[in-house]
């Protein structure tokens, strides 16, 4: 029994894209494709920080989707995927999805180098401390006075 299911596929370029797409549709038939376009992520995948998406929706039987999902995990090019089934009939988008590409000279962010956090989290930390202190000395100084007002009665 053929069943529909859909695959959001992040890949490291257009054309390894494309040849992944046509890997699926030799085991499954493929009923939709949305190229997405490039995307920057929010974290290095495999030491790459951007990667072109696309969704395909896929007619397999339970064994071919297994399948596809091996050949996905064996191939390099495709750096994440996400299967699941679906109950669309169609992937066309009410609204035309509009995907900025990477310029050349664009600088993509990176993530927060892990020495500079080590830092603020030891600085953060330190100002707690401080604030415990303080913290500490009122409590204190709130004892003495009520031990003075105690003893002057």
């Amino acid at each position: 029994m053929e069943k529909m299911y859909e695959f959001v596929l992040a890949s490291t370029n257009e054309e390894e894209s494309k040849s992944l797409s046509l890997l699926i549709s030799k085991i499954g038939k493929m009923a939709d494709q949305i190229n997405v376009g490039q995307r920057v992520f929010s974290y290095p995948i495999k030491k790459n920080t951007s990667g072109y998406y696309s969704h395909l929706l896929v007619s397999a039987s339970i064994e071919n989707f297994d399948k596809i999902k091996k050949e996905l995990d064996f191939h390099n090019e495709c750096l994440r995927y996400l299967a699941y089934s679906s109950k669309r009939s169609d992937l066309k988008p009410e609204k035309e999805r509009v995907s900025r590409p990477i310029k050349e000279n664009e600088v993509i962010p990176t993530t927060i180098p892990v020495e500079e956090t080590v830092k603020k989290v030891k600085t953060i930390k330190k100002a707690f401390k401080k604030v415990e202190k303080i913290e500490e000395k009122v409590k204190i100084n709130e004892l003495d006075e009520k031990l003075k007002k105690l003893l002057e009665e």
